[in-house]
């Protein structure tokens, strides 16, 4: 799971309101803070001492350096780390302005607009700095302790969106890039370095997943994102010159074009697990996690993709699968991985993925698998594609998953994130409270089992763990942690002392959880190790092994108030109201497109509907018995860009209370030379 940039979020970041341009100039003087001083303006020994620094503390005195600041830098500087937003620049052109201000005597002839040349020092002189600020100004903030000498990042994008996919151009100087920007449907784009303006293919609602020497693009029509990490829609075929695609099969997550454009690698889901084929109808590799990133080596002979074992979840390990179906893990387990290119002499896979320090470097793995770091900096990097004369194509990404709400008495959404990974799991059954996880900030491996009432408070860690499910009486927590799904935690919300559930060959997955209306048994997903997932009962006391409650690739969805009836989703997606003891299972078939059942409302004669396939999306009640839909609210986030999908919308049963997680990345894309 990837984590936000926690020492450079703006205090209104921290506070869980909403950003704008004003925290970007904040992060950008914490950055220049770092570059001029070489260290960091917020840093404490965890997480949340940094975070309580940026609300409450002044960055260190720079103490005396060689050449001095000028007075007029350092009041640029503090001017940049304000706290109040209102009293920073109030836009870039403002900053542009102030640094095109800064007396002729303090600056040097630095990098172009365009270009940043990186430093091989980890502290810069500051007439080394101004020269570098223009750049960072204009693009984001490229820097390292050491990048090798002569690299260069240039900045292709600045729009305020997300892109998803990018890659070079046969002739290796038009580039392509799949976008989404101001909120927008994703669309295909064209620009080249030096460019200042992108030009629409005219693919609108499609994502781009390869480019063959042909000519040939492998293009994702009618694209929709199923969760934020995970796409799905219709491959096809279509020149770079344009026309109308010609579509392939349907139903694929993730593909690429082979060199010669003759063959495709697919992702696709059958029977509610994904599967990788070499070519089309082959298949090589399957999981109950997920993949992604497939990349058919320059020879067409083997195809490298990640491996992520936890379905929506980005961890996972670099793998290949050769011409007979083998595959290898060249890599360990990372906490966070996307991105992945072939090196033009197919000797290595470069790809990005966290670092010890939490951001997302950029890492090469030979065909033997030996792993090297190829560029770390103070931001997330993710990689592209790389041209044969070795540029790379990357972007720059500001990632958060956060957590929007509004109960009774709410005059708007409120911002419920905490530490910049922030996923909301469950309501306790007053509507009151939230249940949810923070990425582990400290170790970047696992998560934090959390509960946070919905007025705003201050929230509570309550134990390790992805938070499934509240108890009846909401003095329980049921939670997974990914490196021990073969057991549920049980965490108190008051005082007391948690409980481990032991499952067997069974292993949980992160999917929806409930109790029994006794609270004497947990409801969750899981899978027998070679099986499809269905989901099963456990006593809350632990002392029986869980018992299958559906079939297998049927699982739960929720739990009817009355403890009688569950609504549950097959493998083909079909959803239905099923008895909780078996007798009878009745599908929902008039749901219309976009339509997903959260919840049962209260009473459990009707269900809570999301409606929509994008913002603004709705929240509709269901009667069962008539079929008629009832408006009951719509999702309002103030601002969408980088908004990629909703995975989850929370509901309480009274309709007067509800959260959605949103996963928001904001991008830029980059070209960069002479990184080795």
């Amino acid at each position: 799971m990837l984590l936000g940039t926690v020492g450079y979020m703006a205090p209104e970041q921290v506070r869980g309101e909403p950003a704008d341009a004003r925290s970007d100039i904040f992060g950008f003087g914490a950055v220049l803070y770092e570059m001029l001083t070489g260290r960091r303006a917020f840093s404490a020994d965890s997480a949340a001492e940094t975070l309580s620094a940026i609300l409450r503390d002044p960055p260190p005195d720079p103490g005396p350096m060689a050449p001095p600041l000028s007075p007029a830098l350092e009041r640029l500087l503090e001017r940049c780390l304000e706290k109040d937003p209102a009293r920073r620049f109030q836009s870039s052109g403002d900053l542009a302005f102030a640094l095109e201000s800064l007396p002729a005597a303090t600056s040097s002839v630095g990098p172009s607009p365009a270009t940043l040349r990186l430093s091989r020092r980890g502290v810069l002189g500051a007439s080394v700095v101004l020269g570098l600020i223009a750049a960072v100004a204009a693009g984001w903030y490229w820097w390292r302790q050491p990048t090798p000498p002569g690299t260069e990042f240039q900045r292709l994008t600045f729009q305020r969106g997300y892109i998803l996919s990018a890659r070079f151009a046969p002739d290796g100087q038009n580039l392509l890039y799949a976008a989404s920007w101001q909120g927008r449907p994703f669309e295909i784009y064209m620009t080249r370095p030096g460019g200042l303006e992108s030009r629409p293919l005219g693919l609108a609602g499609a994502s781009l997943l390869g480019v063959a020497r042909t000519g040939d693009l492998a293009v994702l029509v009618r694209q929709k994102m199923v969760t934020h990490w995970i796409q799905s829609g219709t491959l096809a075929r279509v020149s770079i010159e344009g026309g109308i695609p010609r579509e392939i099969l349907n139903d694929v997550n993730d593909a690429d074009i082979a060199p010669d454009g003759r063959e495709f690698a697919v992702i696709r889901t059958v029977n509610g697990r994904q599967q990788l084929e070499y070519p089309i109808g082959k298949v090589i590799h399957a999981t109950d996690g997920y993949m992604s990133n497939p990349r058919i080596s320059p020879d067409g002979r083997s195809v490298a993709f990640l491996d992520h074992p936890i379905y929506g979840d980005d961890r996972g390990f670099v793998a290949i699968a050769d011409e007979k179906g083998r595959v290898r893990r060249l890599t360990p387990e990372w906490g966070s991985e996307q991105g992945l290119s072939w090196t033009p002499d197919g000797r290595e896979l470069w790809f990005s993925a966290v670092g010890k320090d939490l951001h997302k470097l950029i890492f090469a793995v030979s065909l033997k698998g030996r792993v090297r770091e190829i560029w770390r900096g103070p931001v997330d990097a993710m990689v592209h594609d790389i041209a044969p004369d070795g540029r790379l194509l990357l972007t720059r990404e500001d990632v958060s998953a956060q957590v929007l709400s509004a109960s009774p008495g709410d005059d708007a959404e409120r911002n419920l994130t905490w530490l910049g990974w922030t996923v909301g799991a469950a309501l306790s059954p007053d509507g009151r409270t939230l249940g949810f996880s923070e990425y582990n900030v400290d170790a970047a491996t696992d998560y934090y089992a959390c509960i946070r009432s919905l007025a705003g408070d201050p929230p509570v860690k309550l134990g390790e763990g992805q938070t499934l499910a509240f108890s009846p009486e909401m003095d329980w927590i049921a939670a997974v942690t990914p490196g021990e799904s073969d057991r549920l935690h049980l965490w108190p919300t008051g005082a007391g002392e948690g409980r481990t559930l032991m499952l067997g060959q069974v292993r949980a997955m992160f999917k929806p959880a409930a109790w029994t209306p006794n609270g004497a048994q947990v409801l969750f997903t899981g899978a027998e190790p070679g099986r499809p997932p269905r989901s099963w009962r456990i006593a809350a006391a632990g002392d029986t092994p869980p018992e299958p409650l559906t079939p297998e690739g049927e699982t739960v969805v929720a739990l009817s108030p009355n403890g009688r009836s569950l609504l549950t989703q097959d493998a083909a997606g079909v959803y239905a109201i099923r008895t909780m003891n078996g007798s009878a299972r009745r599908p929902l078939t008039n749901l219309a497109a976009g339509e997903i059942p959260l919840a049962f409302a209260q009473g459990g004669d009707s269900l809570w509907l999301r409606a929509g396939e994008s913002f603004p999306y709705r929240i509709e009640r269901l009667e069962l018995a008539t079929g008629r839909r009832v408006p009951h609210t719509q999702l309002k986030p103030v601002d969408p860009a980088g908004m990629l999908s909703v995975p989850s919308i929370l509901v309480s049963a009274d309709g007067s209370a509800y959260a959605y997680n949103v996963v928001r990345i904001l991008s830029d894309l980059y070209v960069a030379r002479g990184l080795r």
